[in-house]
């Protein structure tokens, strides 16, 4: 009998113990719903009050500035002009030669890449008789062509046609000679070499094909062809 009286007290302690919990979870659900249905309004209201915001700073900026000028002397009027004269000289100068070697080729660069580039490699140091990585020289007698670097008509439309620099140079290992040919284009202010070559002068005229399409191995004819047509036509 004393267990049957105690049931009911253990069930009201339960519930009593249960309620705070559930009335905390609706409270809880109702916040949430009310907080997704007023997110649009406060993501709107978030844009405008930024825009208020940088506007009025935009404003307050250009009138400081304007009372400011009008309250300069001569003197810090010439001063300041003349500083800000030369920041923007320097930037425009700056900007003009960075663009000016970002689409520019330069033989000299082009030249140490691809000798360093023959030294390092293991087949041309193996025929022209040097050790990997050293005692392949050049005399330093070379012949180029720069071409591109232009806007031209390319398929009836403007394009921009990325220079590009063919040369030809002289190698000498410990046991051969050899001519390199060597050609280069520079996209997006980066200098990419296509083909680098050799031509070895030894009695089986051996091709050594270091990098690049096999197929523009026969640029040292050109280059051949345009430096005796100059030495054809030079006037003494």
């Amino acid at each position: 009998t004393s267990l049957l009286a105690r049931r009911p007290l253990l069930s009201m302690r339960v519930t009593l113990r249960n309620t705070p919990q559930v009335a905390f979870s609706s409270w809880q659900d109702t916040v949430g719903k009310k907080l997704e249905e007023a997110k649009p309004m406060l993501s709107q209201g978030a844009l405008y009050g930024g825009g208020g915001v940088m506007l009025f700073g935009l404003t307050k900026g250009t009138y400081n500035i304007f009372t400011g000028f009008l309250s300069m002397t001569p003197y810090d009027m010439g001063y300041y002009g003349f500083i800000a004269g030369f920041c923007t000289a320097g930037l425009l100068g700056t900007s003009s030669l960075a663009a000016r070697r970002a689409i520019q080729i330069y033989p000299n660069e082009l030249y140490n890449e691809t000798l360093s580039l023959i030294r390092n490699d293991t087949n041309s140091c193996e025929i022209l008789g040097g050790e990997l990585g050293g005692h392949i020289e050049s005399a330093g007698l070379r012949a180029y062509k720069i071409d591109g670097g232009t806007i031209s008509v390319v398929n009836r439309s403007l394009q921009w046609v990325p220079p590009r620099c063919q040369m030809i140079f002289d190698v000498k290992g410990e046991l051969y000679d050899a001519l390199a040919t060597v050609e280069a284009v520079k996209t997006g202010g980066k200098m990419t070499l296509s083909f680098v070559g050799l031509d070895v002068m030894n009695s089986k005229q051996q091709r050594v094909h270091v990098l690049g399409d096999e197929s523009k191995h026969e640029t040292h004819h050109d280059l051949r062809s345009l430096l005796n047509f100059k030495a054809e036509h030079m006037r003494p």
